[in-house]
């Protein structure tokens, strides 16, 4: 955040500017932790049997 405000000069601006690449990292994370709940479900179902 304080690289792309001073380079734009501006708070808002900096925010505004890494709100997409904020809102993609979320949507990585959301979908790895659906991953990893299938692949963790999977283990135990093997472990288990």
């Amino acid at each position: 955040m304080g690289v792309a405000s001073d380079a734009t000069g501006s708070l808002r601006t900096a925010f505004l500017i890494l709100t997409v690449p904020k809102l993609l990292g979320g949507v990585c994370m959301l979908l790895s932790r659906w991953t990893f709940e299938g692949d963790a479900r999977k283990v135990l179902d093997e472990a288990r049997g």
